[in-house]
């Protein structure tokens, strides 16, 4: 009677497409687990600007926090907090600081997509608290420029807007002419969490828009004394 004959190289390809299913299982138990649970690790934490150190608070040049708002988008994924604050004089310009707390790092997954999602994200808040102020934007650049005061990872994008007569009718540029130009500059970096968190990534952004160079300068001055 044959014998059978054995098939070492066969088993090991079995072995082999076993360990990429059990490694495709294990994946789709983290995603799963993710998208179901991860929302519920994920805790709101606001961004605030030390008023002791911040010389245009300190001396009332500006006034905050207004317009505190807490939002959720990603079913939860990311918890959204945002507090503006405004210069006293009613014209020079306003500070909106916005809180982003995500189980992932966001920028890390930018890189790792090769997508710009972070920058998309950024603009895509720019863009709404143009529209809240009376503002239409122009287009966004990303700067080169270095702050030694602000995170080391800190990204720097700038722009230019118009006044929208049309747009917000308590907008804060809403009695400037529709000729004058506001100057919009945004800073945005992530925070690293702490052996304590495990999770919980803090990405701040802070969208700044100026009508002159005091202005600029004041809400540089808040930007660096966020904590």
């Amino acid at each position: 009677m044959e014998e059978t004959e054995l098939r070492v190289g066969g088993w090991e390809k079995e072995r082999k497409r076993g360990i990429f299913r059990r490694l495709f299982y294990l994946c789709l138990i983290i995603v799963v687990s993710f998208l179901i649970g991860g929302s519920q690790l994920v805790q709101y934490t606001t961004a605030e600007i030390d008023s002791g150190s911040a010389f245009a608070l300190y001396t009332g040049q500006w006034n905050g926090p207004y317009d505190e708002i807490q939002t959720k988008e990603f079913n939860g994924h990311l918890k959204i907090s945002s507090k503006t604050y405004e210069s006293v004089d009613g014209e020079s310009g306003t500070l909106t600081i916005v809180s982003i707390r995500s189980f992932l790092d966001l920028g890390k997954i930018s890189d790792v997509t090769n997508q710009p999602t972070m920058t998309n994200l950024v603009v895509q808040k720019l863009t709404y608290n143009a529209e809240k102020e009376g503002l239409d934007m122009g287009r966004v650049y990303i700067s080169n420029e270095n702050n030694n005061e602000l995170p080391q990872n800190t990204v720097q994008l700038y722009s230019t807007a118009m006044i929208n007569k049309n747009g917000a009718s308590d907008g804060f540029f809403i009695n400037h002419d529709e000729e004058d130009k506001i100057e919009a500059k945004v800073f945005y970096w992530t925070k690293p969490v702490t052996t304590a968190e495990f999770v919980n990534f803090q990405t701040i952004i802070c969208i700044l828009f100026a009508t002159n160079e005091e202005g600029i300068n004041q809400g540089m001055n808040l930007i660096e004394n966020v904590k």
